[in-house]
């Protein structure tokens, strides 16, 4: 499967370790449920998607185009803030 390609522990969108400062992940929110939480994945996901359909060149998103919204909701994935 694709999604064992990328890194977990690392931004899902560039595949880089924080430099300074940690990685956002929205399950850190406080007093949000899990069904909120993954619509943030989902909302990330589409945007993603959307670029790419679009046919904008996106050469700084590592993430594989067939991780779903829930593989990363699972894995609890992280990102920058400028990413």
């Amino acid at each position: 499967m694709e999604e064992d390609v990328v890194n977990w522990q690392r931004c899902i969108i560039c595949q880089k370790a924080p430099v300074r400062g940690v990685l956002k992940n929205t399950k850190n929110e406080k007093g949000k449920s899990d069904e909120e939480h993954l619509e943030k994945f989902k909302n990330l996901h589409n945007n993603l998607h959307s670029l790419w359909n679009a046919g904008v060149p996106l050469p700084k998103v590592l993430l594989p185009k067939t991780v779903t919204a829930q593989t990363m909701f699972e894995k609890t994935a992280l990102w920058h803030h400028c990413c």
